[in-house]
């Protein structure tokens, strides 16, 4: 049945390149123009309830008047691993690290907005074990009080973590950094955001439950509360800034027990950390994140930490950090998004193989994360992973990104991974 939904999605893409990339000369149309149709220079239109379809960054089909906006899009993103790992490390996490490829996502989603407020999306996941998987899947409301703002009730990402909310598609390494295991990522319930002081402060939070196992219900007295506080106290441009941010996530436990794990920075990965299913209440989880924007350098880092009412464990705090660094060998920078306090879709100066004679944009970076599961009775390991990445951005869609990640298991063995995406996103 997963390869049945890998293939509708893969013919949807095939179907859409073929419409899409007719490579026969033709004018490009300007960025918000209906690509069937010349540009429109009068400034108005036949009727405001026309709809027009046009090209940024995806398919979107737009009335004159703006009230009813839409967007089609997807990804897709596969990837290849090859593993060095000593005896000692197999023998530990109990089974062999196996080479091999995999679909990491292969997504589509349907998102709009209608009478102007009204928002609503609808995305699913077709490259998981276990069937469809639903990622966001919202309906809201926006600019309600203050421009910008949003109040969402569904299934959408809880405001906690910068790499986090950073969509997959847009961060710097093929996996986040260690420590989002803490990070609660999605979860269904009530979303509520809004931005001040012209975007350069982003105010959230969530009240949520977690899903069950089918993700379509949510049962149980456990409720979460999410909130999170960032902003950019300096900018000096798209290409310099200085991001600042802070969160708290409060959970209670679904059947009064908590497991933490984790995998080092690859997906086709057993968990190398684990500290097994033990009793506990509810858990507190804290975090700061930074990350500074010089041009084509720039610096990101996050710490946090977790602390267990437990006593079972004894009340045990876990926690972890990341740090890292990237440059931009051919001028371009990661691009930040204003009012959300995110990062978003790298502009690239010139596309591979445009008319120009293009190379793409082509990107540098190194990480060191760290996770610490070994507190009072908790005993989950100690893990450390060295990340170095180069990307390479045909276009602002496409991208093949190259990581080798070389893995400390404390008091164990180390690791070698190295890895390679292909990812188109629209």
């Amino acid at each position: 049945m997963r390869g049945t939904n890998i293939l509708i999605v893969l013919g949807v893409f095939l179907a859409g390149t073929v419409a899409l990339g007719d490579d026969r000369p033709r004018p490009a149309p300007a960025e918000g123009v209906p690509v069937s149709a010349p540009a429109d220079t009068s400034g108005t239109c036949e009727s405001d309830s026309a709809l027009t379809a046009y090209w940024k960054d995806g398919l979107r089909l737009d009335t004159c008047d703006k009230s009813y906006r839409f967007k089609l899009g997807g990804r897709l993103f596969f990837d290849g691993t090859v593993w060095d790992a000593s005896q000692e490390i197999e023998t530990v996490i109990g089974d062999d690290l196996r080479n091999g490829t995999r679909f990491r996502a292969a997504r589509l989603y349907f998102a709009g907005e209608i009478y102007k407020h009204v928002v609503f999306k609808a995305e699913y996941d077709f490259a998981n074990d276990v069937g469809t998987d639903f990622k966001d899947v919202y309906i809201g409301v926006q600019d309600v009080g203050i421009d910008g703002s949003t109040v969402l009730v569904g299934n959408n990402k809880v405001p906690f973590s910068l790499e986090e909310l950073t969509s997959s598609r847009f961060i710097t390494f093929m996996e986040r950094g260690l420590p989002n295991m803490f990070a609660p990522s999605r979860e269904a319930g009530l979303h509520v955001a809004a931005p001040f002081l012209e975007g350069r402060l982003v105010s959230a939070f969530s009240v949520t439950q977690t899903p069950d196992d089918d993700q379509f219900t949510h049962s149980g007295n456990e409720v979460n509360v999410t909130a999170r506080l960032a902003g950019v106290p300096y900018t000096g441009g798209e290409d310099r800034l200085v991001h600042l941010g802070a969160s708290y996530s409060y959970a209670m436990l679904e059947d009064n027990e908590a497991r933490y794990r984790q995998r080092p920075e690859v997906s086709q990965s057993e968990r190398f950390v684990d500290t097994g299913l033990f009793s506990a209440d509810h858990s507190n989880t804290v975090g700061v994140e930074t990350a500074a924007v010089l041009g084509s350098f720039s610096i990101q880092g996050e710490y946090m930490r977790n602390f267990l009412d437990s006593e079972a464990t004894n009340d045990p705090s876990l926690w972890g950090y990341y740090i890292f660094t990237s440059f931009f060998l051919t001028g371009e920078h990661r691009a930040y998004k204003v009012g959300e306090g995110r990062f978003d879709r790298v502009k690239v100066k010139r596309n591979f193989l445009a008319s120009d004679g293009g190379a793409g944009a082509w990107e540098l970076a190194l990480r060191y994360s760290y996770l610490n599961l070994n507190d009072e009775l908790a005993d989950g390991g100690i893990l450390s992973d060295v990340t170095a990445g180069v990307n390479w951005y045909l276009n602002p869609n496409t991208r093949v990104m190259f990581n080798y990640v070389y893995a400390d298991l404390d008091d164990v063995d180390e690791a070698n991974a190295f890895t390679v995406r292909t990812q188109i996103d629209f």
